[in-house]
């Protein structure tokens, strides 16, 4: 009787099949495909969540400069800008605004955001042109422009 169990086992064994290195290679491939898919899915997800925010980010600063303009009565030329506390920032010396992502005067960081105020039509029109310029983190510049007529 247990030759018999052991002959049965053996033949059991013989006859099971593994699988072979074709499927388990194609098994991975479907694997890294749908991996890689699922990866660029969420990489430009991020990219555009970026994107989104610094916009966001530019646009309240330049609304931030607005209110200051508005709140000073306009700015007198040479000035281009104002600083966190709204002190007019002389540009004669080519001297722009500059702020960190947290709108410190501050760009020793990699992400700065330039800021100008220009009137394009000097002394006849009292509209001026608020320009917030950024270097994307994914690359290339962005701007955002305000106009705004005081009153």
């Amino acid at each position: 009787m247990r030759h018999h169990i052991t002959q049965i086992k053996q033949t059991i064994q013989i006859g099971r099949r593994g699988d072979t290195i074709v499927e388990v290679l194609i098994a991975v491939a479907i694997i890294g495909v749908i991996l890689v898919g699922a990866y660029h899915i969420s990489n430009n997800s991020n990219i555009a969540v970026r994107d989104s925010q610094e916009h966001s980010q530019a646009l309240k600063l330049a609304e931030t400069q607005l209110e200051t303009l508005n709140s000073k009565g306009g700015i007198t030329s040479p000035d281009t800008c104002f600083d966190p506390s709204g002190t007019p920032v002389d540009g004669s010396a080519g001297r722009v605004c500059y702020y960190d992502s947290n709108n410190l005067n501050n760009c020793n960081a990699a992400f700065c955001f330039q800021v100008t105020i220009t009137q394009p039509n000097l002394p006849a029109d009292a509209t001026y042109k608020i320009v917030v310029k950024w270097y994307s983190l994914n690359g290339g510049s962005n701007y955002v422009t305000l106009s705004y007529r005081v009153a």
